[in-house]
């Protein structure tokens, strides 16, 4: 993650990390006293290597006022469940379309107000789901990772085949009563 010796101070006091989607904003937001952090090679680029990193630490996750920041959000907020003490998403105010942080801030945004938006938003533990407002409440991924986190251990896919598979107790078998 960027400023990775700033990630692992705040961290270890126990301040809430913010979560942008590049270094412009990361510096922005340093310039007004916040901790922030990204990765490099832009949205959706997020992973598990970077989430480490976050272990334990209270999280709010500013997507960019478009798509391709609501599927970083997404895919960031499910890479940091169970990892994170706590994740939330704030959506800014006021943005324009493709609008970040640093969009926002230069429109007048502080730092306080920035601290006061994000405690206005629902906390989600990490092993609670999503609910109403958030991007993985009904969609597509949503309910792709519920699946997942129930179903993981006892079907899987096989592309070969085309067909899902299910684990009878002692081998997988082609899922011929469409099960799955």
């Amino acid at each position: 993650p960027y400023r990775l010796p700033e990630l692992i101070g705040a961290k270890k006091e126990g301040r809430v990390i913010f979560i942008v989607e590049g270094e412009k904003d990361v510096d922005n937001l340093k310039r007004v006293g916040i901790t922030a952090t990204t990765n490099s090679g832009g949205a959706e680029k997020w992973g598990p290597e970077h989430s480490r990193w976050l272990e334990g630490a209270d999280v709010v996750i500013i997507p960019d006022n478009d798509e391709a920041g609501d599927r970083h959000a997404s895919k960031v907020f499910l890479s940091l469940q169970g990892v994170a003490k706590s994740i939330r998403i704030l959506r800014l105010p006021g943005l324009p379309p493709k609008g970040d942080v640093s969009d926002w801030l230069k429109a007048g945004g502080r730092a306080s107000t920035l601290y006061e938006l994000a405690d206005q938003i629902k906390v989600i533990a990490p092993e609670e789901k999503a609910s109403v407002g958030d991007p993985l409440g009904c969609s597509d991924l949503g309910n792709a990772s519920r699946f997942v986190k129930k179903f993981g251990d006892k079907v899987k896919y096989c592309s070969e085949w085309g067909s899902w598979l299910i684990y009878d107790g002692k081998r997988w078998v082609l899922d011929k009563k469409l099960q799955v």
